[in-house]
């Protein structure tokens, strides 16, 4: 892989703006949703704690809190197993079920059973309903922080 595959600053065709950051904006479900509800796709961004470990997901849609799931096949998740090295890295793409749920009482949710609890740090982390992934944790982590970007496509690209 030569130099051909990576972005510039000038090259980027996308734009991250930062909605949200839990040890900024405060640790509950309401916080996620007021902060990132209405604002197109996303990516959200996870620190495992006590590890050099990185999960996260994308979402083409805008959250809300109208308690269902949204089905696509444009989502997926990923792990770096070390956050150092992007050779570590690992993606998987929705099954086209359950893809990303909306709930008030939760924030973000992939696949039924990759999902934020209510109280922001705990997080569910299975990779359900999202295939060809390895190095998922497979069980309950506490994040250390977590952060949801918006994706915006920059127009002149």
């Amino acid at each position: 892989m030569g130099d051909h595959n990576k972005y510039t600053t000038k090259t980027m065709p996308y734009k991250f703006n930062l909605l949200y950051r839990l040890s900024r904006d405060g640790n509950t479900a309401e916080a996620f949703h007021r902060k990132c509800d209405n604002k197109g796709a996303t990516i959200i961004i996870i620190k495992i704690g006590g590890s050099e470990q990185i999960i996260g997901g994308y979402n083409p849609f805008n959250w809300d809190s109208r308690s269902g799931y949204k089905l696509t096949y444009d989502s997926f998740i990923f792990s770096f197993t070390d956050r150092r090295d992007t050779k570590t890295a690992s993606v998987g793409y929705s099954g086209g079920i359950s893809s990303v749920g909306c709930y008030s009482t939760n924030g973000p949710i992939f696949g039924g059973y990759f999902y934020c609890r209510s109280d922001g740090s705990i997080w569910t982390a299975y990779s359900t309903n999202y295939f060809n992934l390895s190095g998922f944790p497979n069980k309950s982590i506490i994040a250390e922080d977590y952060e949801v970007f918006q994706v915006i496509k920059q127009l002149n690209m």
